[in-house]
């Protein structure tokens, strides 16, 4: 039953083959035996022409990218001296802490060693004050009757 159905399919393909050829020549004929561009040639143009508009515009995205390099490259160089500045700021505030930091250090010496000096003045006051203060309530009576 295929057989039969599919022959028909085969028979109506090949004489489309045999019509086209048929219809070139015919073709042929009437132009005077010139030849012109057959259609297979009319997709390539349609490809070359697809083709060059590509072109174009991986022109112009290249161009665009180097423009964009560039933009960056101006950037990168601006950064750079900013953090040239930065840096330099920094180091410049680190040495001025240290001047600081130092000069600090040494107004806590001076302040302890004053500290120190106050400390045993007020510890011989105290060792003092103890002393009349133990002769005055228990021995002062006998001691001032010596010197009487």
């Amino acid at each position: 039953m295929k057989s039969l159905k599919m022959r028909p399919a085969i028979a109506r393909a090949q004489d489309k083959s045999r019509g086209s050829e048929w219809a070139r020549t015919v073709s042929r004929v009437l132009r005077g035996g010139k030849r012109v561009a057959p259609s297979s040639t009319r997709g390539v143009d349609t490809r070359l022409t697809l083709v060059e508009h590509d072109l174009a515009r991986t022109t112009e995205i290249v161009h665009r990218l180097d423009e964009a390099v560039e933009k960056l490259t101006e950037v990168n160089a601006n950064v750079a001296k900013l953090l040239a500045v930065q840096e330099e700021r920094m180091s410049r505030f680190m040495s001025d802490r240290k001047d600081d930091y130092a000069g600090l250090e040494e107004l806590i010496k001076n302040n302890s060693d004053r500290i120190k000096v106050l400390e045993r003045w007020m510890w011989i006051a105290t060792g003092g004050g103890a002393i009349i203060g133990g002769l005055m309530s228990k021995g002062i009576g006998p001691l001032l009757n010596v010197f009487a």
